[in-house]
């Protein structure tokens, strides 16, 4: 069962991942903004096709997640309040995608009707706990001795399985608790995605902000090239650390970070 329990959370993620995708290829069609390529997987595509809309849709090999290409340029010429709606509706729909898989986990482990209102404390509840220790888990996470000891994404997924298995007293249970650890990972995704950072859809929407202050207030223009290259050198630097958790799944990698 805690391989069952890992699977559910996996797929919970991939999920999460394409639902986040598929909400600013929505927004930037809405706002007749040009959507380059939308792809299911990571890799080079091996199957696709372009749809009527202009938009090249594929699917490639790696089933971890997929990947949404917006015209930059049509982006940035847009509104403040439109660049802000497309790049936040991969945050929203994360948000929504978890509440949802939160509520569904609980009926299942009650096994019977619940009270609406239960329902949403309990969902309000567990999103509050996770936004306020947002502080330690960014914490934990930069903590690479740490973050080694847990193993890498495998290892973590199957560690999750075997606390929710020895945390339960039935196959109800266990769906069920697994299905709120995978809305739990979507609010994470939300969260993550919201932070301030270069190369994350808020550190976007913080660097438009600030150009449309200095524009308006100084008057002055920030070179689009320094933010892309910020953006460029973060996007790096997160694809590294992802890539070192994968690779926390290989004992003799892990045990060079738990024995620094």
């Amino acid at each position: 069962m805690n391989i069952v329990s890992a699977i559910i959370i996996v797929i919970s993620v991939v999920i999460g991942i394409l639902y986040h995708e598929y909400g600013h290829l929505k927004a930037a069609k809405k706002h007749q903004i040009n959507v380059n390529t939308f792809c299911i997987g990571l890799g080079k595509p091996f199957l696709q096709r372009k749809g009527k809309d202009g938009v090249t849709y594929g699917v490639a090999p790696i089933p971890l997640g997929g990947y949404c290409s917006i015209d930059d340029a049509g982006l940035n010429k847009s509104s403040l309040r439109v660049y802000i709606s497309v790049l936040a509706a991969g945050i929203i729909r994360n948000m929504i995608l978890g509440t949802v898989l939160i509520i569904i986990g609980q009926i299942i482990v009650a096994n019977r009707f619940v009270n609406p209102i239960v329902l949403f404390g309990n969902t309000v509840e567990l999103f509050s706990t996770l936004l306020f220790g947002l502080g330690d888990t960014v914490a934990n996470m930069l903590d690479l001795k740490e973050m080694a000891a847990y193993g890498g994404f495998v290892g973590q997924m199957e560690n999750a399985g075997t606390t929710i298995v020895s945390m339960s007293n039935g196959v109800n249970h266990v769906i069920g608790m697994s299905i709120m650890m995978g809305g739990l990972m979507n609010y994470m995704l939300a969260i993550f995605n919201a932070l301030p950072l270069p190369g994350l859809d808020g550190g976007q929407i913080l660097a438009r902000m600030i150009t449309d202050f200095c524009r308006k207030v100084f008057h002055r223009e920030i070179n689009p090239n320094i933010i892309q290259l910020v953006n460029v050198i973060s996007v790096a630097v997160i694809c590294i650390y992802q890539g070192l958790i994968l690779l926390f799944d290989i004992p003799w990698v892990r045990n060079i970070f738990i024995n620094l």
